[in-house]
Protein backbone atom coordinates (compact mmCIF):
# COMPACT_ATOMS: atom_id res chain seq x y z
CA UNK A 1 0.00 0.00 0.00
CA UNK A 2 2.79 2.45 0.85
CA UNK A 3 4.32 1.87 -2.59
CA UNK A 4 1.05 3.13 -4.12
CA UNK A 5 0.74 6.33 -2.09
CA UNK A 6 -1.06 5.18 1.03
CA UNK A 7 -0.09 6.16 4.56
CA UNK A 8 -0.03 2.79 6.28
CA UNK A 9 -1.09 2.46 9.91
CA UNK A 10 -0.95 -1.02 11.37
CA UNK A 11 -3.42 -1.71 14.17
CA UNK A 12 -3.74 -4.64 16.53
CA UNK A 13 -5.12 -5.59 19.91
CA UNK A 14 -3.83 -2.37 21.48
CA UNK A 15 -6.14 -0.42 19.17
CA UNK A 16 -9.04 -2.79 19.90
CA UNK A 17 -8.50 -2.36 23.64
CA UNK A 18 -8.64 1.43 23.21
CA UNK A 19 -12.17 1.24 21.78
CA UNK A 20 -14.80 2.26 24.36
CA UNK A 21 -16.76 -0.97 23.78
CA UNK A 22 -13.78 -3.32 24.07
CA UNK A 23 -14.80 -4.70 27.50
CA UNK A 24 -18.34 -5.32 26.27
CA UNK A 25 -17.18 -7.29 23.22
CA UNK A 26 -14.48 -9.03 25.26
CA UNK A 27 -17.21 -10.55 27.45
CA UNK A 28 -19.13 -12.36 24.67
CA UNK A 29 -17.72 -15.89 24.86
CA UNK A 30 -21.24 -17.31 24.77
CA UNK A 31 -22.00 -15.37 21.59
CA UNK A 32 -18.76 -16.28 19.80
CA UNK A 33 -19.45 -19.94 20.60
CA UNK A 34 -22.60 -19.72 18.43
CA UNK A 35 -20.48 -19.39 15.26
CA UNK A 36 -19.61 -22.28 12.97
CA UNK A 37 -16.02 -21.01 13.28
CA UNK A 38 -13.97 -21.62 16.44
CA UNK A 39 -14.92 -19.11 19.18
CA UNK A 40 -11.39 -17.68 19.44
CA UNK A 41 -11.35 -17.00 15.69
CA UNK A 42 -14.80 -15.38 15.83
CA UNK A 43 -13.73 -13.20 18.76
CA UNK A 44 -10.67 -11.98 16.82
CA UNK A 45 -12.89 -11.12 13.85
CA UNK A 46 -14.90 -8.80 16.07
CA UNK A 47 -11.76 -7.41 17.70
CA UNK A 48 -10.46 -6.39 14.28
CA UNK A 49 -13.59 -4.26 13.80
CA UNK A 50 -12.93 -2.55 17.13
CA UNK A 51 -9.31 -1.92 16.09
CA UNK A 52 -10.36 -0.54 12.71
CA UNK A 53 -13.02 1.61 14.37
CA UNK A 54 -10.48 2.96 16.86
CA UNK A 55 -8.29 4.06 13.94
CA UNK A 56 -11.20 5.56 11.99
CA UNK A 57 -9.33 4.94 8.73
CA UNK A 58 -10.06 2.83 5.65
CA UNK A 59 -8.83 -0.70 6.26
CA UNK A 60 -7.26 -3.67 4.55
CA UNK A 61 -6.55 -6.99 6.19
CA UNK A 62 -2.94 -8.18 6.13
CA UNK A 63 -3.72 -10.69 3.38
CA UNK A 64 -4.84 -8.01 0.88
CA UNK A 65 -2.05 -7.09 -1.54
CA UNK A 66 -2.14 -3.82 -3.46
CA UNK A 67 -0.99 -3.97 -7.08
CA UNK A 68 -1.82 -0.38 -7.99
CA UNK A 69 -4.89 0.93 -6.11
CA UNK A 70 -4.15 4.53 -5.06
CA UNK A 71 -5.74 7.00 -2.64
CA UNK A 72 -7.01 8.88 -5.71
CA UNK A 73 -8.91 5.73 -6.75
CA UNK A 74 -10.47 5.57 -3.28
CA UNK A 75 -11.33 9.28 -2.97
CA UNK A 76 -14.76 9.19 -4.69
CA UNK A 77 -15.91 6.37 -2.43
CA UNK A 78 -14.61 7.98 0.74
CA UNK A 79 -16.42 11.21 -0.20
CA UNK A 80 -19.72 9.40 -0.79
CA UNK A 81 -22.27 8.96 1.94
CA UNK A 82 -22.61 5.27 1.12
CA UNK A 83 -19.92 3.16 2.81
CA UNK A 84 -17.94 0.73 0.71
CA UNK A 85 -16.73 -2.71 1.67
CA UNK A 86 -14.80 -3.48 -1.47
CA UNK A 87 -14.10 -7.14 -0.76
CA UNK A 88 -16.73 -9.85 -0.80
CA UNK A 89 -15.01 -11.28 2.29
CA UNK A 90 -14.94 -7.87 4.01
CA UNK A 91 -11.14 -7.90 3.83
CA UNK A 92 -10.96 -4.24 2.76
CA UNK A 93 -13.20 -1.26 3.30
CA UNK A 94 -13.27 2.40 2.38
CA UNK A 95 -14.97 3.47 5.58
CA UNK A 96 -15.10 6.60 7.72
CA UNK A 97 -15.46 6.90 11.52
CA UNK A 98 -19.23 7.29 11.13
CA UNK A 99 -19.45 4.00 9.21
CA UNK A 100 -17.55 2.18 11.95
CA UNK A 101 -20.01 3.48 14.55
CA UNK A 102 -22.86 2.07 12.46
CA UNK A 103 -21.14 -1.31 12.11
CA UNK A 104 -20.27 -1.65 15.80
CA UNK A 105 -23.76 -0.51 16.82
CA UNK A 106 -25.27 -3.09 14.46
CA UNK A 107 -23.17 -5.88 15.95
CA UNK A 108 -24.10 -4.80 19.47
CA UNK A 109 -27.80 -4.67 18.58
CA UNK A 110 -27.73 -8.23 17.23
CA UNK A 111 -25.94 -9.55 20.30
CA UNK A 112 -28.52 -7.90 22.55
CA UNK A 113 -31.40 -9.30 20.44
CA UNK A 114 -29.92 -12.58 19.26
CA UNK A 115 -33.10 -14.56 19.92
CA UNK A 116 -34.94 -12.34 17.43
CA UNK A 117 -32.25 -12.81 14.78
CA UNK A 118 -31.48 -16.52 15.09
CA UNK A 119 -34.38 -17.68 12.91
CA UNK A 120 -33.03 -15.46 10.10
CA UNK A 121 -29.27 -15.99 10.31
CA UNK A 122 -27.30 -19.21 10.09
CA UNK A 123 -24.12 -17.97 11.76
CA UNK A 124 -22.95 -15.16 14.02
CA UNK A 125 -19.65 -14.50 12.27
CA UNK A 126 -19.07 -10.85 11.46
CA UNK A 127 -19.41 -11.24 7.68
CA UNK A 128 -22.80 -12.94 7.93
CA UNK A 129 -24.15 -10.38 10.39
CA UNK A 130 -22.89 -7.43 8.39
CA UNK A 131 -24.51 -8.71 5.20
CA UNK A 132 -27.73 -9.27 7.14
CA UNK A 133 -28.05 -5.93 8.94
CA UNK A 134 -26.08 -3.62 6.63
CA UNK A 135 -26.54 -4.97 3.11
CA UNK A 136 -25.92 -1.49 1.68
CA UNK A 137 -22.28 -1.75 2.77
CA UNK A 138 -21.70 -4.60 0.33
CA UNK A 139 -23.79 -3.31 -2.55
CA UNK A 140 -22.06 -0.04 -3.41
CA UNK A 141 -19.39 -1.41 -5.73
CA UNK A 142 -19.70 -3.84 -8.64
CA UNK A 143 -17.30 -6.68 -7.90
CA UNK A 144 -16.76 -7.16 -11.64
CA UNK A 145 -14.79 -3.90 -11.65
CA UNK A 146 -11.03 -4.63 -11.72
CA UNK A 147 -10.32 -1.73 -9.39
CA UNK A 148 -11.64 -3.70 -6.46
CA UNK A 149 -10.54 -6.63 -4.35
CA UNK A 150 -10.65 -10.02 -6.01
CA UNK A 151 -10.17 -13.16 -3.99
CA UNK A 152 -7.14 -15.17 -5.11
CA UNK A 153 -8.08 -17.83 -7.69
CA UNK A 154 -11.48 -16.26 -8.43
CA UNK A 155 -12.18 -14.83 -11.91
CA UNK A 156 -10.25 -11.64 -12.57
CA UNK A 157 -7.71 -11.97 -9.77
CA UNK A 158 -4.74 -12.14 -12.16
CA UNK A 159 -5.23 -8.54 -13.30
CA UNK A 160 -6.93 -7.01 -10.26
CA UNK A 161 -5.20 -4.14 -8.53
CA UNK A 162 -6.25 -5.50 -5.13
CA UNK A 163 -6.03 -9.22 -4.35
CA UNK A 164 -7.24 -10.91 -1.18
CA UNK A 165 -5.11 -13.99 -0.57
CA UNK A 166 -7.82 -15.67 1.50
CA UNK A 167 -6.97 -18.58 3.76
CA UNK A 168 -9.26 -21.11 2.13
CA UNK A 169 -8.31 -20.18 -1.44
CA UNK A 170 -4.54 -19.80 -1.24
CA UNK A 171 -1.99 -22.64 -1.09
CA UNK A 172 -0.10 -22.77 2.18
CA UNK A 173 2.03 -21.08 3.21
CA UNK A 174 0.31 -17.98 1.88
CA UNK A 175 3.46 -15.87 2.13
CA UNK A 176 5.11 -17.92 -0.63
CA UNK A 177 2.10 -17.48 -2.92
CA UNK A 178 2.06 -13.74 -2.27
CA UNK A 179 5.81 -13.38 -2.86
CA UNK A 180 5.57 -15.37 -6.11
CA UNK A 181 2.71 -13.18 -7.33
CA UNK A 182 4.63 -10.01 -6.45
CA UNK A 183 7.61 -11.26 -8.47
CA UNK A 184 5.38 -12.31 -11.38
CA UNK A 185 3.81 -8.87 -11.55
CA UNK A 186 7.16 -7.11 -11.31
CA UNK A 187 6.49 -5.74 -7.84
CA UNK A 188 9.34 -7.51 -6.13
CA UNK A 189 10.50 -6.52 -2.69
CA UNK A 190 9.61 -2.83 -3.09
CA UNK A 191 5.91 -3.52 -3.59
CA UNK A 192 5.97 -5.96 -0.69
CA UNK A 193 7.04 -3.14 1.58
CA UNK A 194 10.49 -4.51 2.26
Amino acid sequence: FAAHGWRVVQVGMEAARSHPLYQWFDDLDWFYALSVNPPRYTRICYMRWLAYAASGLPFADLDVVNFGFTPADAAPFLAATTPSLISAANAMGLLTPHHYVQIIDSFRHIVEHIDDYRPHIDDVNDMTLLRHVRPEYNGAIPYTDDRFVKDYSNPGWETARLVHFAHGLTPMPRSRTIEAELRARGGGARAAGR
